[in-house]
């Protein structure tokens, strides 16, 4: 797990995760309590990233989204930007996403609804996490300069994952 090799490298760190859903469901979050000798890692939250009305709990100088953005079911730039206002100046944010080929049910991502609302972003939430759109190379360097961000570093995987390390412009 990410979070306990950061952690076994620099034991002051502390890291917050972020939960996709409203509440302590999570099967994992047993795993964390475990990993992080009762929350001394960071703490536990839940919400939805792309819920751009609901913030985060404190600006961070790193956030990593890791497998992430594929599950989103509306335009990712919306949160992408909401994501950079909880960088502290100079932070960075290190992005996964898989790059295997253009399986979705948009033709592109510019395509992905906007919500305005949660009661509107709930109706469409029916894909059990599934991914919903898989980014090209060209595609994510779109996307997160309209969402205000220079690549610092990409390279792809050896499983064929984009890796993006990006700073706000």
């Amino acid at each position: 797990m990410l979070s306990n090799i950061i952690r076994n490298a620099n034991k002051s760190v502390k890291i917050d995760w972020l939960n996709y859903g409203e509440s302590d469901s999570w099967e994992n979050s047993e795993m964390f309590d475990e990993i992080s000798d009762h929350r001394r890692l960071g703490e536990l939250y839940y919400g939805y990233i792309e819920n751009v009305n609901e913030p985060l709990k404190r600006l961070y100088s790193k956030i990593i989204m890791t497998e992430v953005l594929e599950h989103f079911i509306c335009n990712p730039v919306p949160a992408l930007k909401k994501i950079k206002q909880y960088l502290k100046p100079g932070g960075l944010l290190y992005l996964t996403t898989p790059n295997w080929g253009h399986m979705c049910i948009y033709d592109s991502y510019k395509d992905m609804p906007v919500f305005s609302t949660m009661e509107e972003y709930e109706r469409y939430n029916l894909n059990d996490g599934e991914h919903m759109y898989q980014y090209s190379k060209m595609e994510l360097e779109e996307l997160v300069k309209e969402a205000g961000y220079e690549i610092l570093a990409y390279e792809e995987s050896v499983g064929r994952n984009h890796n993006l390390c990006l700073k706000v412009k």
